[in-house]
């Protein structure tokens, strides 16, 4: 998830509450050989021991897919996926990701370039139902004829952004559809998951290989382990993160110290006083002011 699932939010999870595979911030390759790439290849960062990153790529330009899946593979990545599922309208006006159900030709292009340049990873997509339309099922098959590894599947159309519930029967569907083609593709189907449970229901009953949980963690940190956190829980948690935001690149962390923010709706929530902190916490203006009150709580909190 852009500016959710950087080196430093991976390794909290990893930490605390470890999934199974991790995804990059989604890097756009058409930047590649222009002075951007330095801005959109800090979406890739990592620390030297993630051994379970696949990088995210979007954009146009299947000669750059081919440059920076050749790069990814050089760097020892541990897979590729093509991003064909954000519905962000700035980006479906460029005709990449999601509007890629609407250019067959083109989406066929990128995933050769991809495969080719990324030459014994894994090679992934993942996308939603369609662009404007459902297209799932000519959508689907034609995604696995691509030859692709694996295919992640978001329950709704780009049109309707997160408007309306994700539609598991049609991900069930598509499931069927892509493993009729392709019986060695593995399929993960993704939207509205909130915890375990859930997701082992969904794999069983719709018969998927897997599920992705994405904007779900924000209702629960600890998802990935089946359990909730405590007060105590939650607020060192809390501190660490931001530690680790401050420590990661000073310059980097107070431009985007307004992002992170975001975090503390995931963090301080669900115990006595957590509305009241959090709200002190949106006012803050740098991370260290942020630290401090943090630090406060956690010794309050303390047996």
């Amino acid at each position: 998830m852009e500016a959710v699932t950087d080196r430093v939010f991976r390794y909290m999870i990893e930490t605390y509450a470890p999934a199974d595979l991790y995804f990059t911030e989604f890097c756009c390759v058409d930047s590649w050989d222009t002075p951007g790439w330095s801005v959109s290849s800090k979406r890739l960062d990592r620390y030297p021991n993630e051994t379970k990153l696949i990088a995210q790529i979007w954009g146009s330009n299947p000669d750059k897919y081919y440059q920076v899946s050749r790069y990814l593979a050089a760097n020892n990545y541990q897979g590729v996926d093509i991003n064909m599922g954000c519905p962000d309208k700035a980006v479906i006006k460029k005709g990449c990701c999601a509007a890629l159900a609407d250019n067959q030709p083109l989406a066929r292009e990128i995933i050769q370039a991809v495969q080719e340049g990324a030459g014994n990873l894994p090679v992934s997509v993942k996308t939603r139902l369609g662009n404007k339309s459902d297209q799932s099922e000519i959508w689907v098959e034609f995604l696995a004829k691509q030859g692709i590894d694996m295919l992640t599947m978001h329950g709704r159309i780009a049109k309707d952004m997160s408007k309306y519930p994700a539609d598991w029967e049609k991900i069930g569907r598509s499931s069927v559809i892509a493993k009729s083609v392709n019986p060695d593709i593995k399929f993960l189907g993704n939207g509205d998951l909130l915890d375990l449970d859930q997701a082992k229901h969904y794999i069983d009953l719709y018969q998927l290989d897997g599920v992705m949980i994405a904007r779900g963690i924000f209702s629960n940190f600890f998802v990935f382990s089946g359990k909730k956190g405590t007060k105590s829980e939650l607020l060192k948690v809390a501190k660490k993160h931001l530690e680790l935001f401050i420590d990661s690149n000073q310059e980097y962390c107070l431009r985007r110290y307004s992002s992170f923010k975001k975090f503390f709706k995931m963090y301080i929530r669900e115990f006595e006083g957590a509305d009241q902190l959090r709200s002190r916490l949106m006012t803050t203006t740098t991370p260290e002011q942020a630290l401090d009150l943090l630090s406060d709580q956690e010794t309050l909190a303390s047996p």
